[in-house]
């Protein structure tokens, strides 16, 4: 996918004296969709937030300053209107620039007549479509997404990963998603890190066509991977991922 954007050597994150990262080494190329999957408590959220900085670590982690983030709980400002939450990360540009800005990503996210509503007045799904234009729209180089869907019915979950699945192709972000859901990882993802117990215990690549119809999941060779990913986080994957 291109030089690596991500590198991460030696990452270990310790809460009350116990490490709950282990020693991480991962590279993640410019341009990758990468989820982030495994049991609850492994560390996959630790993982994300330590790359964010918003927790201590130790180690070695090369990572651009513009990063976006979504979290499960939408974190729109419930004081603003659609509008103006998409514009808070580019309120310091010029106003022509900025209304350019918001205008293409409520076009993107199909809420142009819902700009003056209040989150409180929108739908679970529109709530986050506008939390994704929000981490979009300052152009970082990198979105974290901590399960994102989580919150959401099924329905509505499946057509969000549609929709992010079509928005990542026309913006060419690098995007870590973590996600419980190992269907939902092979549906969106380029790239598989499976964790266990703070480790890496499987890296696999996802190698299905895009754009990806809603069909694929019924695949057979869909249905082998979901296998190989559900032994890997087996009993057995509180190991480290050894190539």
């Amino acid at each position: 996918m291109g030089n690596a954007l991500i590198e991460v050597r030696d990452l270990r994150v310790t809460y009350d004296h116990a490490e709950v990262l282990h020693g991480l080494d991962i590279t993640i190329s410019q341009g990758e969709f990468v989820a982030i999957a495994g049991k609850s408590g492994c560390g996959k959220s630790t993982f994300l937030l330590a790359l964010a900085g918003f927790i201590q670590s130790s180690g070695s982690v090369k990572i651009p300053s513009e990063i976006g983030m979504v979290f499960q709980n939408y974190a729109v400002f419930p004081w603003l209107t659609v509008r103006d939450n998409i514009a808070f990360g580019v309120r310091h540009l010029q106003r022509q620039e900025r209304e350019a800005i918001v205008n293409r990503y409520l076009e993107m996210v199909d809420l142009k007549d819902h700009a003056g509503k209040y989150p409180a007045q929108l739908s679970g799904g529109q709530t986050q479509r506008v939390a994704l234009a929000r981490a979009f729209a300052p152009n970082p180089k990198v979105i974290f997404m901590d399960e994102p869907f989580g919150a959401l019915d099924t329905f509505t979950r499946n057509n969000m990963q549609e929709w992010l699945g079509q928005a990542w192709q026309r913006e060419s972000k690098t995007i870590l998603f973590v996600t419980h859901s190992i269907e939902e990882a092979l549906f969106l993802s380029d790239r598989i890190l499976l964790f266990g117990d703070g480790h890496i215990c499987g890296d696999l690549k996802v190698n299905f066509a895009r754009p990806r119809d809603p069909e694929m999941k019924f695949d057979p060779q869909f249905v082998e991977l979901r296998k190989k990913v559900l032994s890997i986080l087996g009993p057995e994957s509180g190991g480290p991922y050894r190539q």
